[in-house]
């Protein structure tokens, strides 16, 4: 699950939880509603208070991964 190749580049500004470290995040894909992989880490990034369905739930999922993806 990429985002469009043809996309503009998504940059977030995040804080880290546990160190409360900000640090900028490249969207390279979304995974599903609240994960995401970021060009700076190798491990993908979890949001915190976002409450969406995982990818195994089906269409619901789809549906919030399609939100992110807009």
């Amino acid at each position: 699950l990429a985002t469009s190749p043809d996309a503009p580049a998504l940059s977030v500004e995040m804080v880290a939880l546990a160190s409360g470290t900000p640090w900028r995040c490249t969207v390279t894909r979304v995974l599903d509603g609240d994960t995401l992989e970021c060009a700076e880490r190798t491990t993908s990034v979890r949001l915190i208070g976002i409450d969406t369905p995982e990818r195994c739930h089906g269409a619901p999922a789809d549906l919030a991964r399609t939100a992110l993806l807009r």
